[in-house]
């Protein structure tokens, strides 16, 4: 897997930088990696046949799974096994929690990311926010076609 930054230089143009991460041991046989430092995005990497026995989200977070797979078992026994490609917004930071079970042969990999996007576009619901997209809105003034009947 890549991982490619895009950022200006001092000469004020374009530049790609391969990142290459710095991967340190957590002591329960999972590695992270700080992306770009201060971030909070994260990439962490788990033993292929780890196991974490009920336990809540640290925060609210975007988990990107980037490679291998992982089952997530809740409290009523329901189970999700998520793949590449695959993301979960982890929001039970309170609770009984869930289980987490690596699906080897592999490692599996994820990005995590706080998700204060997310929070702030919910933020930005509960208040009534327009969120039809501006290229479909019409100007002040403009009626449809079924309000000029």
């Amino acid at each position: 897997m890549a991982i490619i930054r895009i950022s200006t230089g001092a000469d004020g143009k374009s530049h790609f930088e391969e990142i290459t991460p710095k991967f340190e041991s957590r002591g329960d046989r999972s590695a992270t990696a700080e992306l770009i430092p201060g971030s909070g995005i994260v990439i962490r990497k788990f033993d292929a046949d780890r196991s974490n026995p009920w336990h809540n989200a640290p925060g609210h977070y975007c988990v990107f799974t980037l490679s291998g797979a992982v089952d997530i078992e809740i409290g009523d026994g329901t189970v999700k096994r998520l793949g590449v490609g695959d993301i979960l917004i982890a929001e039970d930071v309170t609770g009984q929690g869930h289980i987490t079970r690596e699906v080897g042969p592999d490692w599996s990999g994820c990005d995590l990311s706080r998700v204060s996007g997310e929070i702030r576009l919910r933020l930005a619901l509960e208040r009534g926010a327009d969120l039809t997209p501006r290229w479909r809105r019409r100007p002040h003034g403009h009626q449809s076609r079924q309000a000029m009947r």
